[in-house]
């Protein structure tokens, strides 16, 4: 008895150092595992930075001066507003200077303080619905606009033009929305830019793909292309049946889109700096276009008519934005 009772409290023992390392191991488990986590999250956060550093001494290197192109179509919108009073924002969605430019919020407010009125226009209510720049939000057709004739000095359109499937309706509308003298001002993606016309042939779910690596965005805010009025001389060409004459044209490039692909982004700006010469101008990334409504000799009558007929905009058509 004695032995058995030995043999037993061996074996307890035994068992309990076993349990114990047992513990000790999954102690030592859990903790490389919550460190291994830590350390991919860690990395998570260092890789874009790190291939963001990558990038802006390369662009510094190959293309010193460079820009993103929203800066442009801003700066123009910036120097049409003195001559504007009215503002019609196609494809408005939820802002008009985006969160990421430095002071954004400041840029705005004194864009917004030289119009006596901005009203936009989408067709996508999410977007509508968080929208707090416009003194005015509608959810309307871009090529059925609910506005009389001649109600505005300003029309304009940001990354619009590449998702509308009938250009010349759209032109058509904004010749008639827009006073005489007044102007449309609209930034696009060229159609004739490399790696734009490779993806303009490509399925939507692989532009969906794309974008969410590219540019982060969801599926659901990637909308389809056509990219019917995507070209210098498509513009000037639908300008003119639409009434407008082409007051100017800029053929610009704006920051690459393989910053993500670390040193690979060095053949992007490679190309930005060959098209960046004269050259190289009818492949350069990106379109901002300023057309002008020609003047007519009752341009007084029209503008007079309009001034009434936006002020006679039935409230509950327009969804008005509280100060």
């Amino acid at each position: 008895m004695v032995r058995i009772a030995g043999v037993i409290a061996a074996t307890s023992c035994d068992f309990m150092r076993l349990r114990k390392l047992r513990l000790i191991r999954l102690s030592v488990a859990t903790c490389d595992s919550e460190l291994s986590i830590m350390s991919h999250a860690v990395a998570a956060r260092r890789i874009p930075r790190l291939l963001d550093k990558l990038y802006w001494r390369l662009a510094n290197r190959i293309t010193p001066g460079l820009f993103n192109s929203h800066h442009r179509y801003i700066q123009t919108l910036e120097r049409m507003a003195g001559d504007a009073s009215r503002w019609l924002d196609l494809g408005c969605g939820h802002q008009i200077v985006p969160r990421w430019f430095k002071q954004a919020d400041e840029r705005e407010a004194r864009l917004k303080s030289t119009f006596e009125e901005i009203v936009g226009v989408d067709l996508d209510m999410p977007s509508l619905k968080q929208n707090r720049c416009h003194d005015v939000a509608l959810c309307a057709d871009l090529t059925c606009l609910p506005f009389p004739d001649a109600s505005f000095d300003l029309v304009s359109a940001n990354m619009v033009a590449e998702h509308v499937e009938d250009p010349a309706a759209l032109l058509a509308e904004v010749s008639r929305v827009l006073r005489p003298g007044g102007r449309f001002v609209f930034h696009t993606p060229n159609v004739l830019h490399p790696p734009t016309l490779l993806v303009a042939g490509l399925p939507q779910w692989a532009k969906n793909v794309l974008a969410r690596v590219f540019e982060g965005r969801e599926a659901a805010d990637v909308f389809p292309t056509w990219y019917r009025m995507n070209r210098e001389c498509t513009i000037r060409e639908q300008a003119l049946h639409a009434g407008l004459e082409t007051w100017d044209l800029d053929l610009c490039n704006t920051t690459p889109e393989t910053v993500m692909l670390g040193p690979l982004v060095v053949f992007e700006l490679m190309m930005i700096r060959l098209t960046s010469s004269r050259i190289g101008r009818p492949l350069r990334s990106n379109i901002v276009a300023i057309l002008q409504r020609q003047q007519t000799g009752g341009a007084d009558a029209d503008a007079e008519a309009g001034d009434g007929a936006v002020n006679a905009l039935d409230g509950e058509s327009l969804r008005r934005r509280a100060a």
